[in-house]
């Protein structure tokens, strides 16, 4: 069952800071990962552990390179997407979320 993939204005701006070679892979994992199969197994995606958004959803983490894609999950087959960010500066948008 292929679920409802959305991107926040947010990680539609930081998105495009990703270089360009690095954002195709970044959209096709988004595309592919993302509308296919969002929930945690453990290896490249997997729950971020005490951090929720203000309304208690937990936020999820997809690794694409040195890049994260950090996602809400909803009970409605619908993936939020709310941050594109390098691998280095993963602790400050999680700090942002929280």
């Amino acid at each position: 069952m292929a679920w409802n993939v959305s991107l926040t204005e947010f990680a539609k701006e930081k998105l495009k800071l990703v270089p360009a070679k690095r954002r195709l892979q970044t959209i096709t994992k988004i595309q592919d990962r993302l509308s296919q199969k969002p929930l945690p197994d453990g290896k490249a995606t997997r729950k971020l552990e005490g951090v929720k958004t203000p309304d208690g959803h937990s936020v999820y983490r997809l690794r694409s390179g040195d890049y994260r894609i950090l996602y809400l999950i909803l009970s409605n087959q619908q993936v939020y997407v709310l941050d594109v960010v390098p691998r280095d500066e993963l602790e400050e948008a999680i700090e942002r979320l929280a």
